[in-house]
């Protein structure tokens, strides 16, 4: 007779879960089962993995077939003899998978889940009626699932503007990465490890510049951060940053003045910074008293000005370093050199500390400081000058004949619609309601911009300028910002009017090469010339080497005179954001791309 067939059968463990029939996510089932919005699924523990999803936060849902529930999710792809590891939150059961695959560790109120996908085998065993027993062992071919997906990913793709040789590091998920390469445009100094998949950057972050001013033969900003930097000549410690170096030909930190910054005026080796709360701070050249202490002692760092610890609006240094007024709550005050009668409080004394301005002690906007004089812009739009008349710097012809006038004096034709002054060595100008500029004193280089070479002791009209919507006076020549664009005119003998040549001057108004718009500040040095942009960046040109080697007033790293403009080196962030993709190549030869935008923090042009 034929005998009976017996086969052994032998109960494997199973992992049962519970799937959400919304969100397809899962979960361990417990022994209260599953609720009425999942299905409840299993699989033997050494069996093929099932088709599962990844999000964003690392938790698990089931496959339909290639497809995953969410635009978030992604499709994990198992292959023969890999182990896929879960982590099950022992209250809830929800599943998740480790930060790092290769390493199977769960928080310690978590347990650790394991599929194993492997080609299963059944062994089964017959007796036939005319020969005794044999037996055969059969594989049974299972459908090898797909090649494991192999994803790379950047959690963090932008920079801290003050960080220190940050790094970019991706993830990579279901595999080990043997080599990194990227497409698109990396900014400046970001550079990209083709082996470890890192984006890298400097010590210190391109910033974006809020201002710039010129000065002799040095030059500051301030960042939109509110950060104060200096860079060029530094004899006399005009920096700021503790040292007296010969120079500086990149913008550097000014000691203490990291943040809260509002404003800053560089004059000749002296220069002043207002904070945000109107505390006024100077550093530098102090013979004469002119930074504000109540001693005649240069300063190497910033030192608070003597009843300037708040309410102050507005500095100005004068182009020879010797005299500084500012705008206070409380009217005009001036201190420093008082030879010519240029702190306005009638008398011809130097000051150590701030004085009273004569007649203007409320209602005032701006001050400007010329070589041995000053002007007040009042908040009715007139303006008043004082100090030294030798050729009209006054502008009021009844003042001829009066070399030093120690009281403040209005400028003929000027009682109204002035919106901005500036001041030179010994010219000075207004910017006008609707943007026409007027100008007055010095004129043999052409700087009044009237096209003649002749002195003027009333305002005269500059031509072919209008619509102007910023004006900077330097100490021979003369800048505005039109429509966007820098236009100069004025003396040119180290090429600050920045149009490609060096030569005496130019009485007619001329635009700067290469900033015909995107200009959003401008300022006239001594004999060189800086500007901001919308981008952040800044510019200078002219002079930049005194003809002795010392100089960097442009900032560009170098002592190289410029007859257009350079960069000024670490200001504004051109490149970001960035656009670019990334590939990284496994262990076994898979790919994958990711790709994304490099930012930076901050505001970005």
């Amino acid at each position: 007779m034929p005998m009976a067939v017996a086969q052994a059968r032998v109960r494997e463990r199973s992992i049962v879960v519970c799937v959400d029939s919304t969100t397809a996510r899962v979960r361990l089932a417990n022994s209260a089962g599953c609720l009425e919005r999942e299905t409840r699924r299993s699989w033997p523990k050494s069996g093929p993995a099932p088709q599962m999803c990844i999000d964003s936060a690392r938790r698990l849902s089931l496959a339909k077939g290639e497809t995953c529930v969410g635009s978030t999710a992604t499709l994990i792809r198992m292959r023969e003899g890999v182990r896929f590891v879960a982590c099950a939150n022992r209250e809830t059961g929800e599943l998740r998978r480790p930060s790092r695959w290769s390493r199977f560790t769960c928080a310690a109120t978590n347990r650790t889940v394991r599929w194993v996908s492997v080609p299963r085998k059944v062994t089964s065993t017959t007796t036939s009626p005319t020969t005794t027993s044999s037996s055969t062992t059969t594989t049974i071919a299972v459908s090898a699932p797909s090649v494991g997906s192999f994803s790379i990913g950047y959690n963090d793709v932008e920079f801290d503007v003050l960080g220190s040789n940050e790094v970019l590091s991706p993830m990579v998920a279901n595999g080990s990465a043997v080599s990194f390469a990227y497409t698109g445009t990396l900014p400046a100094r970001v550079s990209f490890d083709t082996t470890n998949g890192t984006f890298s950057g400097p010590v210190a972050w391109n910033e974006n510049f809020s201002m710039v001013s010129a000065g002799f033969e040095h030059s500051c900003a301030v960042t939109v951060s509110a950060r104060a930097l200096c860079w060029g000549r530094n004899l006399f410690g005009n920096i700021g940053d503790g040292t007296s170096l010969n120079a500086r030909s990149i913008p550097t930190p000014v000691s203490g003045l990291t943040g809260g910054i509002a404003s800053i005026s560089a004059g000749n080796g002296t220069t002043c910074a207002i904070s945000q709360a109107g505390e006024l701070r100077c550093w530098g050249l102090g013979d004469s008293g002119q930074i504000g202490d109540g001693v005649n002692t240069d300063r190497l760092t910033p030192t608070a000005v003597t009843g300037m610890s708040s309410g102050v609006a507005q500095v100005s240094v004068s182009p020879t370093g010797k005299s500084v007024c500012a705008v206070q709550s409380n009217g005009v005050k001036c201190w420093g050199l008082n030879d010519r009668g240029q702190l306005g409080n009638s008398s011809l004394v130097n000051s150590s500390v701030p004085v009273n301005v004569t007649g203007l002690t409320s209602g005032v906007t701006q001050v400007a400081v010329g070589g041995s004089y000053a002007c007040a812009l009042t908040s009715g739009g007139a303006v008043k000058c004082w100090g030294a008349n030798g050729v009209g710097e006054l502008g009021n012809p009844s003042m001829s004949g009066f070399s030093n006038v120690t009281v403040p004096t209005d400028v003929s034709g000027l009682s109204s619609g002035v919106t901005a002054i500036g001041v030179g060595l010994q010219h000075a100008c207004a910017l006008i309601t609707g943007g026409s500029v007027w100008c007055w004193g010095q004129n043999s280089d052409g700087r009044l911009g009237d096209g003649t070479l002749t002195a003027r002791a009333t305002p005269v009209s500059v031509l072919n300028v209008s619509g102007a919507t910023r004006l900077s006076v330097g100490q021979v020549h003369t800048c505005v910002i039109v429509g966007g664009g820098a236009t100069c005119w004025g003396a040119n003998g180290s090429g600050q009017l920045g149009d490609g040549g060096i030569y005496g001057g130019n009485a007619v108004p001329t635009p700067v090469t290469g900033l015909t718009s995107g200009v959003v500040s401008i300022s006239a040095g001594g004999y060189h010339t800086c500007a901001t942009l919308a981008s952040g960046e800044a510019r200078c040109w002219g002079m930049n080497n005194n003809g002795s080697g010392l100089g960097g007033q442009l900032g560009d790293g170098t002592v190289t005179n410029r007859t257009t403009p350079v960069a000024v080196s670490n200001a504004g962030n051109p490149g970001f954001p960035a656009a670019v993709t990334v590939t990284a190549t496994s262990t076994t030869g898979r790919t994958s791309t990711w790709s994304g935008s490099l930012s930076i923090t901050g505001p970005v042009g």
